[in-house]
C-alpha cells in the first residue's frame, strides 16, 4: 500500500504509525470523484481518516454505489454528482 501512496502523492507524503499491518499517510489532495475513485479501488484496504467532510463525501459515494449495485442501474444522481 505504501507504494501506491508514494506513486500517487510522491516522496514528500508524510507516512507515520507504521506497523507490519497498517500505516497512516497524510497528504494534501484535490477532493473529487477522481480521488474518491482512486481510494475506492483498494476495496476496503484504504480508509480516509479525515477531514470529516471528506469522509462523509466518500461514505455518500459508497452508499450510492451500493444502491446502484442493489438496483442494477446507475442513478442519475450518481452520474451527475460523481462524473466517474
Amino acid at each position: 500500500m505504501i507504494d501506491n501512496i508514494i506513486d500517487k502523492f510522491g516522496l514528500g507524503v508524510e507516512i507515520s504509525d507504521v506497523t507490519p499491518d497498517e500505516f497512516t499517510a497524510t497528504a494534501q489532495v484535490a477532493v473529487g470523484g477522481t480521488f474518491l475513485a482512486w481510494v475506492f479501488q483498494f476495496t476496503g484496504d484504504m480508509f480516509i481518516l479525515g477531514p470529516e467532510c471528506v469522509r462523509d463525501l466518500y461514505s455518500e459515494m459508497l452508499q450510492t454505489a451500493q444502491f446502484n449495485m442493489d438496483t442494477g442501474c446507475m442513478s442519475e444522481v450518481f452520474e451527475n454528482d460523481w462524473k466517474l
